[in-house]
């Protein structure tokens, strides 16, 4: 059922439609996804995002193959964005009522997406194509027309989400100082006796009762302890296993609200904390605000793990810094989705720009007896920098 087209076109689309020139793509099509919600200025209706968050990994590793699950998944709506003229989209009924204030075109059967799409493609015949949904988006272009050429297109939208506009800033300095609240509140059951488990239970309930329509991520409340029979770099506790003196504990966690996210961490000790270890934080803490208050736009990406490296080695846990990958990665970018480019590691070649907000993250292992983590989501402003997470 054609519902008549609402005019679907902003300065997003139309910032986009640039690219596609650039490209030289005839159109771009787009399941549901971070980037439909940035390109339909609309973050209301719900998505799956938690199998979606992305991650980084090396250009030669398996991952990249664009298997994963999600790659997989069939949409019930669809973004057409051709390179001239307005944007449609053409949603089933179900997916329809969701979306109440988001322009679409047609509302249909599931089955019958891919007949009321082909009218707005119409000649289109190299098109760009996003991850989400990817392979049933290329199946559906192929049944339109066996000379449609598609290539991947997701990183068209992900430059523009790079810097974010006051509304985004405001969402994001928003779902922040919600994630400090909540941290506020878990201290107050940060108690021997209380399990991993529960905590992150606790941490889920926090979201649903304040309205949180989803989270980015399983939240993470890592308990590690000594174990002198065990000498492993990371001597995790059981979920099921109470909190007791001589324990570790390292948050990682964040919120989905107003469609923008959260992703914080900090650390504590249960009881009488060894020095070594209230050393190893202190550092790990010094470090952060250091690189903090070194941060000007302009600067390279690619400093931030020899600048903690350096920092720590006054203390001397320069060793300790957790190294993922080989390629000093720290952090990565937020908004829409809980990871977006760029990412904080050696090999970047992002200058940090005014608008971006950086989640910074650096981790201290100490083999065999605590792990520690501090993160904080970090706006880029026009002469520096300024930590959104507070607690």
């Amino acid at each position: 059922m054609r519902k008549g087209s609402r005019h679907m076109i902003n300065e997003r689309i139309i910032a986009l439609q640039q690219k596609l020139v650039e490209r030289g793509l005839d159109g771009v099509i787009y399941g549901p996804s971070a980037n439909m919600q940035y390109l339909l200025k609309n973050t209301d209706f719900y998505w799956q995002r938690t199998p979606n968050t992305g991650f980084y990994v090396l250009k030669d590793s398996p991952l990249c193959s664009n298997e994963l699950s999600y790659f997989n998944c069939r949409p019930d709506v669809v973004l057409w964005v051709p390179v001239e003229g307005e944007a449609a989209v053409v949603a089933t009924y179900e997916r329809a009522q969701s979306m109440p204030t988001v322009p679409i075109d047609v509302v249909c059967y599931y089955v019958m997406m891919g007949d009321y799409i082909a009218p707005f493609i119409g000649s289109a015949r190299k098109i760009g194509v996003g991850l989400g949904c990817q392979h049933a988006l290329q199946e559906m272009l192929a049944e339109i027309s066996g000379d449609i050429d598609t290539v991947l297109a997701e990183d068209l939208v992900e430059q523009l989400r790079m810097i974010k506009d006051a509304d985004e800033i405001a969402a994001l300095r928003k779902v922040a100082e919600f994630t400090d609240f909540c941290m506020g509140e878990i201290v107050k059951i940060l108690k021997p006796g209380i399990t991993q488990w529960e905590v992150e239970c606790r941490l889920n309930a926090l979201g649903y009762e304040h309205g949180c329509p989803d989270i980015p991520f399983t939240p993470s409340c890592t308990y590690t302890q000594p174990n002198p029979n065990r000498f492993e770099e990371f001597p995790r506790v059981a979920k099921d296993i109470p909190l007791a003196p001589g324990m570790a504990i390292a948050f990682d966690n964040g919120f989905v609200m107003d469609g923008y996210c959260s992703d914080f961490g900090r650390s504590f000790y249960c009881g009488k904390v060894p020095q070594k270890v209230a050393d190893a934080y202190k550092a790990l803490q010094a470090a952060q605000v250091e690189l903090l208050e070194k941060i000007k736009p302009g600067m390279p990406i690619n400093f931030t793990f020899e600048f903690l490296y350096h920092t720590l080695e006054k203390w001397g846990y320069q060793d300790n810094l957790s190294n993922y990958a080989n390629i000093g990665m720290m952090g990565h970018q937020i908004g829409i989705s809980v990871h977006e480019e760029p990412w904080l590691h050696n090999n970047s070649t992002e200058v940090f720009k005014p608008g971006m907000v950086m989640c910074i993250e650096p981790k201290i292992r100490i083999p065999g007896e605590a792990f520690m983590r501090v993160e904080d989501m970090v706006l880029i402003t026009e002469n520096g920098c300024e930590s959104l997470t507070k607690f």
